[in-house]
Formats: structure tokens, sequence, C-alpha cells
């Protein structure tokens, strides 16, 4: 199920007390909007909002979509430049085949061992 007026969700995302611990939401977004349309209230710029694994990996998987904000229209890309995530405008997650590849592949050997680490507790 999918939503175009989605205010409820999109606010609560970015609420202090979500933010401290988002699972619950997304638990409740799973059973009850497992693909969100949503607008990020500070770039009123609408998003989706994947919260299941078989989406996350089929969407990652489909060549049609992109995760590189430079393959945007350069109206859609100015909403990513500047404010105070602009040095985070560029990394592994914004980045599309072969780009990604080539610069993940230095962190390959480490990944494993990292992802193993038990988290660090708040």
């Amino acid at each position: 199920m999918t939503t175009d007026s989605p205010a409820a969700p999109s606010q609560d995302l970015w609420a202090p007390q979500v933010r401290a611990n988002p699972f619950p939401l997304y638990a409740r977004l799973r059973e009850t909007e497992p693909v969100a349309r949503l607008v990020d209230p500070h770039r009123q710029m609408p998003f989706w909002l994947l919260t299941r694994y078989r989406d996350v990996v089929e969407t990652a998987r489909d060549v049609r979509l992109t995760n590189d904000t430079e393959k945007l229209p350069e109206e859609v890309r100015k909403k990513f430049r500047g404010g105070p995530s602009q040095t985070l405008n560029r990394h592994l997650l914004v980045m599309d085949p072969p780009d990604h590849s080539s610069c993940s592949r230095p962190c390959a050997p480490e990944a494993p061992r990292i992802s193993s680490r038990p988290s660090p507790s708040r």
C-alpha cells in the first residue's frame, strides 16, 4: 500500500522521540504501509520510504532507478546542495555502479568484520 498524503508518518520520522527509537514506527509502517511516499519537511521534497527488506533489494537491483543525485534533473539536484548536509552529498549510498563498486571495493575486506561487531550501547 502506498500513499500520496503521508502527513503523519513523514512528520513522525523527524519527531525527537522517533529519532531516539524509530523501530516502533518502522514496524507500524511495515504492517500498514510498507512502501510509503513521504515528504521531507526540511526540503519540501517527496521521497519513497521502503520498510521491507525484499522491497529494498528489489528496488536496489532495478536499473531504471537511481541513488545518484548527479543523475537527477538540475532543479531537483539544487535541493540536495548547500545547507548542513552539503558535505554528505557524495557518498556510497548515493552512488550507482560502477562508481559505487569502485569506491566500496577498498572497504570490502573490512565490511564483514565491522558489521559483525556488537553495536555500542547507548
